[in-house]
């Protein structure tokens, strides 16, 4: 019979096995587990929203950690060494290890529940196109354009529908528009750079609300840095952003190779959103 605190150990163990110290590691708080069989744990936190779930897998240790995002993996806890949070011994080759995904923290974020309105209308249908949001700064409209350019095999594929501020209609009320399409996109792309940062509209309205519904489960946030900027203390500032190591687009030679780093990390969270669909 398994305990919260083994539980707890699993949930650290998750993250020990990707690499993380255990300073990086948000401590679980206001602990109410929900023991069910003995084998599976449900992490709530003080408002009874659930956290993270464990489901040992037989009497050695082996359990599955997985969140809310749909995001999982699999641990050995060694629930009979007690102490340290890595056990002397400890493997973490007898781990399968997950790569961290563009949009979440570093470490990794756990959001709580939650759905957009298309989502709620459409429950499981994973074959809807996942909606794309870009807020950029309208400087930056010719390397928008070439990122949609990237990811137009995506599209073709029918997995994604791409939104901005030029698809408003002659004669519509543009702030409407904005806010409907920013409400129930399910990724947001930051295309970041010194004139993102400095648009009042990109940081105080789009970027307030994309970091919003972000925190609340609803959508994924992912940076696309396209130039050199400050941006690491930025509200975006630890979610893993694209392209790899947050090289801006520009400082790519070739351009298109970092256009491709962009499409493919989009790519990763898709075929995880539509495999896990909430």
């Amino acid at each position: 019979m398994y305990t919260s605190s083994d539980a707890t150990r699993a949930y650290w163990e998750y993250f020990l096995a990707q690499g993380f110290d255990e300073r990086q590691i948000m401590q679980p708080s206001d602990r109410d587990y929900d023991p069910d069989d003995g084998r599976t744990f449900v992490h709530r936190d003080s408002d009874g929203k659930f956290e993270f779930q464990v489901e040992f897998l037989d009497g050695d240790g082996n359990a599955i950690v997985s969140f809310p995002n749909g995001d999982s993996g699999e641990v050995c806890i060694f629930p009979k060494v007690s102490g340290s949070h890595r056990p002397q011994g400890y493997d973490s080759g007898q781990n399968k290890k997950m790569e961290i995904e563009p949009g979440d923290r570093v470490p990794p974020y756990v959001p709580g529940l939650g759905t957009t309105s298309a989502q709620s209308s459409n429950p499981g249908k994973a074959t809807d196109p996942i909606r794309l949001f870009c807020s950029y700064s309208h400087k930056d409209e010719s390397l928008r354009d070439k990122l949609e350019e990237a990811l137009a095999l995506l599209r073709q594929e029918k997995l994604i529908v791409v939104w901005h501020d030029r698809k408003i209609g002659a004669g519509d009320e543009w702030k409407e528009v904005i806010d409907k399409n920013l409400e129930e996109a399910h990724i947001i792309l930051l295309l970041v750079s010194a004139s993102f940062i400095a648009s009042k509209y990109c940081w105080d309205i789009e970027l307030k609300q994309a970091i919003e519904r972000h925190e609340r489960g609803e959508a994924r946030v992912i940076p696309i840095i396209l130039r050199p900027c400050d941006w690491h203390r930025a509200p975006f500032g630890k979610l893993h952003a694209l392209p790899k190591d947050g090289k801006p687009i520009t400082k790519w030679r070739p351009r298109d190779d970092g256009f491709k780093d962009v499409a493919d990390g989009i790519r990763r969270v898709i075929e995880a959103l539509t495999a896990n669909p909430r």
